[in-house]
């Protein structure tokens, strides 16, 4: 599914943005149980590759992520 845009993000976005998410992902456990038992579905996406294009694509065709609309990411 890999589209055709190109999205160029200036380094130092790119940088801030490795550097916000770091922060966030230090604090997270290294896995997460989830109850499945009052969801009615949930979305395994697997490696994107780096495409923002294809999430940005992802999350219009089924929302973003919530509570009541789990994804899970499988990739590198």
């Amino acid at each position: 599914m890999h589209s055709q845009i190109k999205i160029v993000l200036h380094e130092k976005y790119v940088c801030e943005i490795l550097h916000q998410a770091r922060a966030i992902l230090k604090t997270l456990p290294n896995f997460n149980h989830i109850d499945l038992s009052n969801l009615h579905h949930i979305y395994i996406i697997g490696d994107l590759h780096g495409q923002l294009a294809d999430l940005l694509h992802i999350f219009n065709a089924n929302g973003l992520p919530a509570i009541d609309n789990p994804y899970v990411f499988n990739g590198d």
